[in-house]
């Protein structure tokens, strides 16, 4: 009888977890996903109107912004997953996509070294450096 319980037990068990699978997986709540991880900025040194990918983890396919200093660029195209572009320009938009209300308009983004991140549903991404020269 012992052994018999075991087994309706383990087997009760077995079922219910193959049901939650999908949801949220075995032994758990699903894990939250991880925010992005900027591993490389190319180029490192960029002129107003030319393009930055972004290559790392935790890229959206879209909703991904440029965070440089106070301003935000929207993401040009669809990521790949593991890169996305950015056109930088003078002037930026001073919201992240993920923003569901935005008062001020644009913000000025100075020349000069720049520290970078990504941000997204995720979480904001470790930050690099991007030298912006003006045109």
């Amino acid at each position: 009888m012992f052994l018999r319980k075991d087994w309706r037990s383990a087997a009760f068990a077995m079922v219910a977890c193959a049901i939650i699978a999908t949801a949220s997986g075995c032994g758990g709540p699903a894990q939250p996903t991880p925010a992005p991880t900027i591993t490389l900025l190319s180029p490192s040194t960029a002129k107003f109107g030319d393009t930055v990918t972004i290559t790392g983890t935790g890229l959206l396919e879209t909703g991904n912004s440029l965070k440089i200093g106070g301003g935000y660029f929207m993401q040009s195209g669809t990521s790949s997953g593991d890169t996305v572009r950015f056109v930088v320009s003078e002037t930026a938009g001073a919201c992240p996509a993920t923003a569901s209300v935005c008062i001020t308009i644009a913000v000025v983004v100075p020349a000069g070294r720049s520290d970078v991140s990504v941000v997204n549903a995720n979480g904001t991404s470790n930050t690099v450096t991007l030298q912006l020269n003006a045109r």
